[in-house]
């Protein structure tokens, strides 16, 4: 028995000094960067400790940006009283410091240790005046309510760079919609109308000419191209009336004259005809206007001024055969059947423009002239 007594206590005894070197290689084992964040806990909670016993309470500060001519709010809590209690332990001198440097001068001067909670009222252009207040000192049991100091700039005190500056001016927006010149709006006019007239919107073109008429009433084209535009829809009374108009304004052009010369000449009108057309123009220019006008003479029996405007005329234009039979049938007129007869056949020779009536009326003149 005392042989397996010993043999036990030695095994037990070998338990135990395995038992304690696993522990120590289980210490030895232990992971580093569980010693690290060890070490990490223990540096921040000493930094923590530090800072709340080293900093001082900051200093807040409440600000409203206005514009100028509204107020600007500034509220500052005292420092001094939040931190008396750290203050009293850590031996740390309350914030006045520090309420120095955000005070201007001429309030610092009265209590730099006193609490500060501003409200400045400042007013552009002009400064405003301004009454200094001085605070009472809070006990610990009023700083949940820190006292206020109401403050307004004295009017003796040094005035602030801002002060100084002008009055910025606020930006203005203008728009200036410049009208169109009478040239640029009569240009939009003469297009829109040709527009229409080669859409064969003839009344609405009439519109478009009759508003540039009222802008240039002595411009001709307008009271031209109305009554153009009249004869084309089969209205000649309307044209006509327009070309009255134009020289009641007394507006002179040999078209305007020579239309209205057509409508008295179609009512059988000779007379009034020939009034219409005055020699104020240059027959190289208007053949067609003294040829009716000799065509006027004619029908008043006044042969003779007839025959010398179509001589003029086929001279000027001597392939118009027209030309040529006008003046022959003023020299038949006149008693002389030689001339008469030379100038019917001109006229039967230059006669392919000619209808089959005047062909025919020629053949029969030629016969009795010769």
């Amino acid at each position: 028995m005392s042989v397996i007594n010993k043999m036990l206590r030695d095994l037990e005894q070998r338990h135990n000094i395995n038992t304690s070197q696993h522990d120590v290689i289980r210490k030895q084992h232990q992971p580093v960067w569980l010693t690290i964040l060890l070490w990490l806990t223990l540096l921040l909670a000493v930094f923590a400790i530090y800072a709340v016993l080293s900093r001082h309470t900051p200093v807040t500060t409440a600000a409203t940006m206005a514009r100028p001519g509204e107020s600007i709010s500034i509220t500052i809590v005292d420092p001094a009283a939040s931190v008396t209690a750290v203050a009293a332990e850590t031996n740390i001198t309350p914030a006045a410091t520090v309420l120095a440097d955000l005070v201007p001068p001429a309030i610092a001067a009265g209590d730099a240790a006193e609490p500060a909670v501003l409200a400045a009222t400042v007013a552009e252009p002009a400064p405003a005046e301004v009454e200094t207040k001085q605070p009472a000192v809070p006990t610990l049991a009023e700083v949940a309510e820190p006292t206020v100091v109401a403050l307004d700039t004295p009017a003796q005190s040094t005035r602030s760079d801002a002060d100084d500056m002008p009055p910025t001016p606020e930006p203005q927006l203008r728009v200036n919609v410049s009208q169109p010149n009478p040239k640029q709006q009569l240009a939009k006019l003469q297009q829109q109308a040709l527009t229409a007239t080669q859409a064969g919107q003839w009344l609405k073109a009439a519109a478009y000419w009759q508003q540039i008429q009222q802008l240039v009433p002595q411009q001709a084209q307008a009271y031209l191209a109305q009554a153009r535009l009249w004869l084309q829809a089969g209205d000649t009374q309307q044209a006509e009336q327009i070309l009255r108009q134009a020289l009641a304004a007394g507006v002179q052009h040999a078209d305007i004259q020579l239309l209205l010369a057509q409508a008295a000449a179609s009512r059988q009108q000779w007379s009034q005809v020939s009034t219409l057309l005055p020699e104020h123009y240059a027959i190289a220019q208007h053949p067609e206007y003294y040829g009716l006008k000799a065509t006027a003479l004619q029908q008043l029996a006044e042969h003779q001024q007839a025959f010398l405007w179509f001589e003029r005329l086929s001279v000027l234009q001597p392939q118009q055969a027209k030309w040529w039979l006008g003046a022959a049938v003023s020299l038949d007129a006149l008693a002389r059947p030689t001339e008469a007869h030379r100038y019917y056949r001109f006229a039967l020779q230059w006669g392919d423009t000619l209808s089959p009536q005047s062909k025919a009326y020629i053949q029969q003149r030629l016969a009795a002239t010769e």
